[in-house]
């Protein structure tokens, strides 16, 4: 891949890959070539392999789409080479069949590698590319486990009606006058009670999409590490479809495969409506103090709208509600797409995290804290 001619990629350019497709059979319009420019806006030109996975994300619509991308664009930016050796001339219709010539698969052009330890996650317009994340192990899982329990720590949470023995609040008149038993009945020492705290509730949903593929690893080990904190934590995944991850990520050790259900996810990136569904089949986990962790780097392939709509339902059912955007971790990110445009007015807080460093930085500035919930009205008596 000639790598100067993509990064001198002007408009004009663009334009003229969109027709090279449209003459190819693609069904694209202006809007497409928009798209696109606000794709590569945030982009490093310089990295063809990074150019061709935005654009295949925008243009490809089909798995027959899908599967002819790199080809044109290999075909379209990279110059065309003479050939030092003449192609063999095609074999006649009475030339022997080859010993050495096999059938070949339904669809050559579409690679469907085996799967492998660890969990397997997708992206396309339908099926997509196969590839695997799996918890960390050693001293950087060690590093994480500490991070989730400093965040688990933070995470701000609601004053139970449960009534603790520390801190300094009201009388505690049951215990000063049982304490006073010993002496005689005379109330020598009051003793306080105040509220004991909750313990936090937290949902951590994860976009497995492909654009997320190279934070995958970190992502899936920070929520299996969380779930091993002292919080109520739900854990989703999704790339075209919701699925719950909490019982898988209970039952892994690391280094160990999953017992199962990661692999089917497939397809593009649709968060509208996947927290669409979070909304409207899982709202018995989000309550008014609930923190709702959203894992995703906003580049999604459907509707727009209804993501704010997704967004706006979700921020008044929850306390807070966090994204954390991988992509805001590189220099001179701009929150551009689409998707995270749609989604910002509605959050609480916009956290740059893509790997550890980044996540203690966050944590250090006290991002994921915000002080504890409003304390539950008192129920008056009957």
């Amino acid at each position: 891949m000639n790598r100067a001619r993509v990064a001198e990629l002007p408009v004009a350019r663009l334009q003229s890959f969109s027709a090279h497709l449209r003459a190819r059979g693609f069904t694209l319009g202006p809007s497409d070539t928009v798209a696109a420019l606000r794709a590569l806006s945030s982009a490093d030109l310089a990295d063809a392999r990074e150019v061709k996975m935005r654009l295949r994300i925008v243009y490809a619509r089909s798995p027959e789409e899908w599967a002819r991308f790199d080809a044109l664009f290999d075909g379209f930016f990279t110059p065309a080479r003479p050939r030092m050796i003449p192609p063999p001339p095609p074999p006649g219709p009475d030339a022997p069949p080859s010993s050495f010539a096999l059938p070949g698969p339904k669809f050559p052009d579409r690679p469907r590698p085996e799967p492998r330890a660890g969990f397997r996650l997708a992206y396309s317009p339908t099926w997509g590319e196969r590839f695997t994340v799996s918890v960390l192990q050693g001293p950087e899982l060690h590093a994480v486990r500490v991070t989730a329990r400093r965040v688990a720590a933070v995470l701000p949470r609601r004053q139970s009606r449960r009534w603790g023995s520390r801190g300094r609040g009201e009388l505690d008149l049951r215990r000063t006058v049982r304490a006073g038993i010993a002496r005689a009945g005379d109330p020598v020492v009051l003793y306080e009670r105040a509220p004991a705290p909750a313990l936090p509730d937290a949902v951590l949903v994860l976009d497995l999409s492909g654009s997320m593929r190279e934070y995958g690893s970190f992502f899936i080990t920070w929520a299996w590490a969380l779930l091993r904190t002292r919080i109520r934590l739900h854990v989703f995944g999704f790339s075209t479809e919701l699925r719950p991850l909490t019982p898988l990520l209970r039952g892994t050790r690391p280094g160990e495969r999953p017992p199962g259900g990661l692999d089917q996810f497939s397809g593009g990136t649709r968060i509208g409506q996947a927290l669409g569904a979070l909304n409207g089949h899982y709202r018995e986990r989000l309550f008014r103090h609930t923190t709702l962790m959203v894992v995703s780097d906003g580049f999604d392939a459907g509707d727009v709208e209804l993501l704010g709509q997704a967004m706006r339902a979700l921020r008044g059912r929850v306390g807070r509600l966090l994204w954390i955007n991988p992509a805001a971790t590189m220099p001179g990110y701009r929150p551009l797409a689409t998707g995270i445009q749609a989604a910002l007015p509605h959050v609480s807080d916009h956290l740059p995290v893509s790997d550890l460093p980044s996540l203690q930085r966050a944590l250090a500035t006290g991002r994921f804290g915000g002080g504890p919930f409003p304390a539950p009205q008192p129920v008056p008596p009957l």
